[in-house]
């Protein structure tokens, strides 16, 4: 075998490394070595599917290889225990009794730049890779898997009783300072009260020009409606939520932000409960590739049937209410008979 690391093990490493510990110039050539790793894994692919044993055959050593795999392995020693304590996540801002955020997570999203006010009332939140957790974030039924993707965060509500036939809606607006093949990405989904996943509510993606930001490449389709139902990038990244990274695009190119990086805009999501039950909504945006240039989400306006979701009753409480309301039936009963 060569003497670097097999490259399932470097693209593993390079996935710890955020905008804290890198400059735009050894990300661009980490993204020559990245492209470099794919193209020996083909190669390697290709040969085992002739029936050839690889594991006898030396690694192709791209050019540039072992320089770009020595500023990682430099860099991962440097600056390792403030990365350990970056990737542990920030705390989150305030969100709705009953909610659960894993990473960077807040409420009440407002006028900031490029994210205009919530086009649905005060119900919003927000949820950002800035300050996110390793694993956290991810979409399980992505088409090729989550290998690339590193870290995120995500939004659950709590459960809710919904009827059959009840309309579930709400609006999200999708924001990336990232771009090139550093596609991060974010999502909705419905699930029940097993977490068994319902619906793809919504996807969303960092994508080059002329592409749609909206739905998000390699997702399965939604089962929503979305209103617009596709939508293409539009430029700009400035939004708080995005920490440092806000306003910055990842442009390796110098193409003057046509590199992928932008917003959605709000787009609203339609979706009709398919059976009377208990349900949970899951959000989540993760980093693809490395942590650096991050990419988030604001939320607004969710309803079930027309309530805001923050007023929909958990399972729990309506049966509370129902036995409240067998006992009263009770009591008159036994003041009649008396």
């Amino acid at each position: 075998m060569s003497a670097y690391a097999d490259p399932a093990s470097l693209l593993r490493v390079r996935g710890t490394l955020g905008r804290l510990s890198e400059t735009p110039e050894l990300r661009r050539a980490r993204c020559s070595f990245i492209v470099g790793i794919r193209h020996e894994r083909r190669r390697l692919r290709d040969l085992s599917d002739t029936g050839l044993n690889v594991s006898a055959l030396p690694l192709e050593q791209p050019e540039g290889l072992l320089m770009h795999q020595a500023k990682l392995r430099t860099l991962l020693a440097v600056v390792g225990t403030a990365m350990g304590v970056a990737l542990a996540g920030a705390p989150a801002s305030a969100i709705p009794a009953g909610f659960t955020c894993v990473g960077n997570c807040g409420d009440q999203v407002g006028t900031d730049g490029v994210v205009t006010a919530p086009p649905n009332g005060p119900n919003s939140y927000w949820i950002s890779t800035d300050g996110g957790v390793t694993g956290a974030g991810q979409y399980p039924g992505i088409i090729g898997g989550n290998a690339d993707a590193t870290n995120g965060s995500s939004i659950t509500t709590g459960l809710f009783a919904a009827v059959a036939g009840d309309p579930l809606n709400f609006y999200f607006n999708y924001v990336s300072s990232d771009g090139d093949i550093f596609t991060d990405y974010g999502y909705a989904r419905l699930l029940d009260a097993t977490a068994t996943e319902v619906a793809l509510l919504f996807s969303a993606r960092t994508v080059l020009p002329p592409g749609n930001i909206v739905p998000g490449s390699n997702f399965p389709a939604p089962t929503a409606t979305l209103t617009p139902a596709a939508v293409s990038i539009n430029l700009g990244s400035t939004w708080s939520p995005l920490g440092t990274d806000s306003g910055t695009c990842y442009d390796p190119n110098s193409t003057g932000g046509l590199s992928g990086c932008g917003f959605s805009d709000w787009v609203l999501s339609s979706y009709t409960i398919p059976s009377t039950g208990s349900y949970f909504l899951e959000f989540g945006v993760s980093n693809w590739l490395d942590g650096a240039f991050q990419s988030g989400m604001a939320i607004a306006g969710i309803t079930v049937a027309g309530n805001p979701i923050d007023d929909v009753p958990e399972p729990g409480t309506l049966a509370l209410v129902g036995i409240g309301l067998l006992g009263f039936g009770l009591i008159g009963r036994r003041n009649t008979k008396a």
